[in-house]
């Protein structure tokens, strides 16, 4: 436990250095950005969220959306009833997709409020989500 601990010090301590050294212009690129873990409970949503993730590929968008977790193809309730994705969106795609999610029933919460805020403290955006 504690060696554990103190790797995950030591990690932190290399990114907040490493931060310092990341143009400020990087970090301000994500003001406004947020993470959003999707609940997904049906094959109908996460079609969307497949074909959501291919179209930002195909169209070069992953600077405005960008879908963090790699999603299966075939919903399987016997893993759970539900399961997780999570999605970056730009300030100005938020309410658009925020929108979709509401009219396909797909619940969401934000775990990333500010990317630019997280990037410049450092923080790894994998323990922000969790």
């Amino acid at each position: 436990m504690q060696l554990a601990l103190i790797v995950v010090w030591i990690g932190s301590a290399i990114l907040l250095i490493a931060s310092h050294f990341v143009d400020a212009d990087v970090k301000d690129g994500f003001r406004g950005y947020k993470v959003y873990r999707l609940t997904i409970q049906s094959q109908r949503q996460l079609d969307l969220i497949n074909r959501i993730s291919e179209d930002v590929d195909q169209k070069g968008l992953t600077d405005e959306v960008d879908v963090w977790t790699e999603l299966p193809r075939v919903f399987s309730p016997q893993r759970r009833n539900s399961f997780t994705a999570l999605i970056l969106l730009s300030p100005e795609k938020q309410a658009a997709f925020l929108e979709t999610f509401d009219s396909e029933s797909i619940s969401h919460e934000v775990t990333i409020p500010d990317l630019a805020v997280s990037v410049a403290m450092g923080a790894p955006p994998v323990a922000l989500t969790k």
